[in-house]
């Protein structure tokens, strides 16, 4: 029995590290491809820097688990699973301790997390999306940019100022990267806050607790509102 998984084991990695494994091969090592869109149905992390099938700039249609931590650069659908993880663009279910993505379209549950742009639903003790489109749900939601979905949680923070990093320019004449002028400030955006603490500049609020900057009584208890007539920056 034991010389048949070794012989097994052997088999697998042997066919999983050929340039060209042939069919069985590809199937062995979760490596597919069509033309030149090529995916994997598996990537396992074992510490990091080094990850099993695949490079971390190839998408995933299936499952990636990571012993310590997860990185990808590219689009994920299935089952994501690590202690800590950074996907640029997940469709998956995503499991983690410290989850970060870039554009979340699907559920993420973990004990922190944080997404440039929320358009699913993230489930955690501690979220910080700069921009959510979806369903926020944490214990603690610290938003940094936009809300336009649903912060749902026991403190909801929407309040402060928020300034966009602008690229640096060049030119040929000088070649160095020129810095761009300070952007200036603008405030954050809300639109539904539900929890027992709501604080916010604007934007409807339902809790206990409700602080609207921008409303004309700041501090009312159940429910707040005031209306912001600016419109996002994109």
């Amino acid at each position: 029995m034991k010389k048949t998984i070794l012989l097994a084991l052997t088999l697998f990695i042997t066919l999983s590290s050929q340039a060209d494994p042939g069919p069985f091969g590809r199937i062995c090592k979760g490596y597919f491809s069509s033309h030149n869109n090529h995916f994997t149905v598996f990537q396992f992390g074992i510490i990091p820097g080094i990850q099993l099938y695949d490079s971390d700039w190839i998408p995933v249609y299936g499952m990636s688990i990571g012993t310590v931590w997860i990185y990808s650069t590219t689009r994920m659908y299935g089952l994501r699973f690590s202690p800590f993880s950074y996907q640029e663009k997940s469709y998956a279910l995503a499991l983690s301790m410290w989850d970060v993505t870039d554009h979340n379209y699907g559920p993420v549950l973990a004990l922190c997390s944080s997404q440039s742009k929320n358009y699913g639903m993230a489930t955690s003790l501690y979220n910080r999306p700069q921009e959510n489109y979806g369903l926020s749900c944490a214990m603690v939601n610290d938003l940094r940019i936009s809300n336009s979905g649903v912060l749902l949680g026991l403190v909801n923070i929407a309040q402060g100022q928020y300034t966009r990093e602008q690229p640096s320019k060049s030119s040929p004449q000088i070649p160095h990267l020129i810095k761009s002028p300070p952007q200036t400030p603008k405030p954050i955006k809300n639109n539904v806050q539900l929890g027992l603490i709501n604080i916010a500049n604007h934007g409807w609020q339902f809790g206990i607790m409700n602080y609207n900057k921008d409303s004309v009584v700041s501090y009312m208890v159940f429910c707040n509102y005031s209306n912001d007539s600016d419109t996002i920056d994109k």
